[in-house]
């Protein structure tokens, strides 16, 4: 599993030589790259005492932006899918040195000790793992098959399916199916009854129709309902382009379901840093100022979001 990560480091740094970029996230992503990702200062005391406590056991290079990311969305988390998907994306953030193999199972686990005993890492580890190693020792790892495969970065579980019973058979016979009625079919007659009630009742209620149709394509194309299928960006500034990162995040929002509507409602959440001192700060202007943002987007003047945003960023970039 980490051999794959180390692969990655290795081709992406080779596309920086070559293009002599410091930036080719548009080329080649690669999270665990800070020239791609810097890292947002200052760091939150949390995050330190994590970066103290894997620094000091494993050999760490250099972490990004997106690990600081991941490392608050371990604490966020609610099922167990989604804390092992933040914890691998935590872990497959960071550069390490490829001097030695690193078993993935162990430092999962060793990072999932630390952080019960730590409380989520708001205690100093070198503190609270000293006092504590004498008394308590880490469990075994899991065994790897050997016949693991390391072309994925994801293990296939083996999952038992049960087949079906086969019907039929003298100790099993096939289920009996009840015959489908076949309900008349109407005339012609009735058609035209039912077309001259439905036009008196439109004559009588002349929004029927209109509501009628409204009512069937809600039913035909009911709303999609929001998931996590993409990994929504931030935004912290800085060099950071701002376009690039909107078609990113609307993208990603439209992956997961999020409509326009609820884009406004989202996106303050992935503004970092000065990005999200510029929001608080706009949306602070008086209601009936017209740089206040109230909309993601229909207004076409600078309430919208989408075109609010890019002229706030725009300059810093250039």
């Amino acid at each position: 599993m980490f051999q794959n990560h180390f692969n990655r480091n290795d081709i992406h740094d080779a596309i920086h030589r070559q293009l002599g970029l410091n930036n080719i996230a548009t080329y080649h992503r690669d999270l665990s790259c800070n020239n791609c990702y810097p890292s947002e200062i200052p760091l939150t005391p949390t995050f330190q005492h994590f970066l103290d406590w894997i620094s000091s056991n494993y050999p760490v290079i250099e972490y990004t932006r997106y690990t600081q990311q991941y490392f608050e969305e371990v604490a966020y988390s609610i099922t167990n899918a989604d804390i092992d998907n933040a914890i691998h994306n935590l872990l497959f953030s960071i550069r390490y040195t490829d001097i030695e193999p690193i078993d993935y199972t162990l430092l999962r686990q060793d990072l999932i000790n630390a952080y019960n005993l730590t409380n989520g890492f708001q205690q100093d580890p070198n503190e609270v793992l000293y006092q504590v190693s004498e008394t308590t020792t880490s469990p075994e790892p899991e065994v790897l098959s050997d016949t693991t495969s390391e072309n994925s970065e994801e293990e296939i579980p083996h999952l038992h399916i049960p087949l079906p019973p086969i019907y039929n058979t003298p100790n099993n016979p096939a289920p009996v199916i009840p015959p489908v009625i076949n309900m008349a079919q109407p005339n012609q007659q009735d058609f035209q009854q039912l077309r001259a009630a439905i036009a008196a009742l439109t004559q009588v209620l002349p929004n029927t129709n209109n509501a009628l149709v409204g009512n069937t394509q809600a039913i035909a194309n009911p709303p999609r309902r929001e998931g996590k299928v993409a990994e929504l960006p931030s935004f912290y500034g800085g060099n950071q382009d701002p376009v690039a990162w909107l078609e990113d995040f609307t993208r990603a929002c439209n992956a997961n379901g999020i409509a326009n509507g609820r884009k406004l409602e989202v996106v303050p959440a992935y503004l970092k840093g000065a990005a999200s001192t510029w929001w608080n700060a706009n949306q602070a202007l008086p209601n009936n100022n017209p740089n206040k943002i109230t909309i993601w987007t229909g207004n076409n003047n600078n309430t919208d979001f989408i075109q609010n945003f890019p002229a706030a960023f725009r300059t810093q970039t250039l």
